[in-house]
């Protein structure tokens, strides 16, 4: 039977069957009258007769039902609506739309209920929200940049007078300790203190300069990790990694304690290109993060293990591995991206800065964890031919 139009049913269906956006009517009540088959895709339908008679309550989106049946009786009243809507469909995933919806008269202009049209715009959504948070993510290393520009100019210039003053007091110090004996010796005066922290006071402006230097790595850290880096290829040279570790263990500011649970186990030496300052602060942010979940530990055997290893395919292999307190496979996926820490005082700059190096230098970097167990980092670097590089 045609219509006014002089398209039949049938006819209707091939061309709306056709849209790739979804295509809808209902009635009143919010029971559906029709639709194209893009609808019975997102309702994991097969057959329009599955759909008819059934309202959004019986769909896989019910639980945004009310919200849009509240819709569907405004635009009965109203006569239109336009805006975004976000739900689940038939297969799990979460769709978002702009939907524009319009009443359906009769043939006597009454409302008979409504129709509706709705365009997947998930991936335009995503996109957006991408360029939004890049803007912020931008915004907030402009700013922490800043910061930490100001930030380190301030500690640096206490840290440079107590380093100075410490030198001019040690330079002096033993000609004060070498009439201080005298004196005692000879009985001119009385001892102001016992051996023992007298003792300790000699060497009180060493550790002190050892702490200012400790300050200055953490800065020098720091203000490497929130540098936009682009490492140009001609500054890049060949490197021993052997050379590198050791050069970072020996300016890396351990105490006591981390510095015994630390060990490294060089399999094999192996060279790569890249630019040494930069591998030696990858190194760093690793140290540190390692000896801090080692610390928050209580395993008394917990540690850190630091070795290389030789490829099945011919690339190169450091591995930090700590069996401190690990990570928890909710926070694993975001590890590497800035401005992401659940450590109080954390940056979240350290291991995307790790990263950014890393693949600068052409390698990779992946982490694998356990909780309560152990974090695992490997970094991989692609062979360097060894004559070329002593030629």
């Amino acid at each position: 039977m045609l219509n006014r139009s002089g398209f039949d049913n049938e006819s209707i269906y091939k061309i709306i069957d056709i849209v790739n956006a979804s295509i809808y009517w209902k009635d009143l009540d919010g029971y559906y009258l029709g639709c194209n088959k893009y609808v019975l895709t997102m309702a994991g339908l097969q057959e329009r007769s599955e759909l008819i008679g059934k309202t959004d309550y019986d769909l896989a989106w019910k639980d945004e039902a009310p919200k849009l049946r509240a819709i569907d009786e405004s635009v009965a009243i109203k006569g239109v609506y336009i805006g975004e809507e976000s739900f689940p469909i038939a297969n799990g995933e979460v769709k978002t739309y702009l939907t524009t919806k319009k009443q359906m008269l009769d043939s006597e202009g009454k409302v008979m209920g409504i129709i509706g049209t709705s365009l997947d715009i998930t991936s335009q959504k995503k996109k957006e929200e991408l360029e939004k948070q890049k803007v912020i993510l931008d915004e907030k290393i402009k700013v922490l940049q800043l910061m930490g520009g100001a930030v380190a100019h301030e500690l640096r210039t206490p840290l440079a007078t107590i380093s100075l003053a410490a030198q001019a007091v040690e330079s002096i110090l033993p000609k004060l300790f070498e009439a201080y004996h005298v004196a005692i010796e000879h009985k001119l005066i009385e001892p102001i203190t016992n051996p023992a922290r007298f003792k300790l006071m000699e060497t009180v402006f060493e550790n002190i300069k050892k702490e200012v230097n400790a300050s200055n790595v953490f800065i020098n850290n720091m203000l490497l990790n929130i540098q936009n880096l682009a490492a140009d290829p001609k500054d890049m040279e060949i490197l021993s990694m052997k050379a590198c570790i050791e050069k970072a263990l020996s300016r890396y500011p351990f105490d006591e304690r981390s510095h015994s649970f630390t060990q490294v186990k060089m399999k094999h030496n192996f060279l790569f290109r890249g630019m040494p300052v930069l591998m030696q602060h990858v190194i760093f942010n690793l140290l540190r993060n390692g000896i801090y979940y080692v610390l928050e530990s209580i395993k008394d055997d917990a540690g850190i293990t630091i070795w290389t290893e030789k490829g099945k395919d011919g690339w190169n292999e450091l591995h930090f591995k700590d069996t401190g307190t690990g990570i928890t496979e909710e926070h694993m996926e975001h590890i590497f991206e800035r401005f992401f820490s659940k450590r109080y005082h954390g940056t979240g700059v350290g291991l995307a800065f790790c990263k950014q190096v890393i693949t600068q230098f052409g390698g990779t970097i992946n982490c694998t964890s356990k909780k309560g167990e152990y974090t695992h980092f490997v970094m991989r670097f692609p062979p360097v031919d060894e004559q070329q590089a002593t030629s």
